[in-house]
């Protein structure tokens, strides 16, 4: 089987997510695996801007946001630390992580796969979102080495975790 070198979609670059060229088998992106969210920024989106077949998780976010939730979780714990200790540079990397993981969840709760070019406009079209989702994310997006963005982005994880188990209930309720 052979690898994919597959480069950063410009809808996928913004502030923060560089260009960048990342090498993908075509058995791990066929099936979902949260692992290749814990080694790179959107990888199935970069997947499916590129034209490249693979498994879409903004189809079948009932089964893969509760372990983009978990990932979250394992990412929080290391931010705590970091910021508990001071390190907000040593934070950065995780926070970068942690807002794809957000920005993921998300876009793939709406059943569409991410977008952070003009992030702004492609946010307020969704139909699912945080209150003021924009100015908060803006806010993470412009300091996410701060403590306080790593404070706002929990708080957006929570709600958009409180949404998302609604909309199943919901779902669970009418079928």
């Amino acid at each position: 089987m052979t690898n994919l070198i597959l480069t950063t979609p410009d809808i996928l670059i913004d502030s923060i997510f560089s260009a960048e060229k990342i090498e993908l088998s075509r058995a791990e992106i066929s099936v979902w695996t949260k692992e290749l969210l814990v080694h790179h920024y959107f990888p199935y989106d970069t997947c499916f801007y590129n034209g490249i077949e693979c498994f879409t998780p903004w189809n079948h976010a009932d089964s893969v946001i509760p372990d983009l939730i978990s990932v979250w979780g394992s990412e929080r714990k290391t931010l705590d630390d970091f910021f508990s200790n001071r390190q907000s540079q040593k934070a950065l990397i995780h926070m970068k992580r942690a807002i794809s993981l957000w920005i993921s969840a998300l876009f793939w709760l709406n059943g569409r796969p991410a977008g952070i070019q003009n992030w702004p406009k492609l946010v307020s079209e969704l139909t699912l979102l945080p209150i003021n989702a924009v100015e908060r994310l803006s806010f993470v997006l412009e300091r996410p080495a701060l403590f306080h963005s790593y404070k706002q982005l929990t708080i957006l994880f929570n709600e958009l975790e409180k949404m998302f188990y609604k909309e199943l209930a919901i779902k669970k309720r009418l079928s």
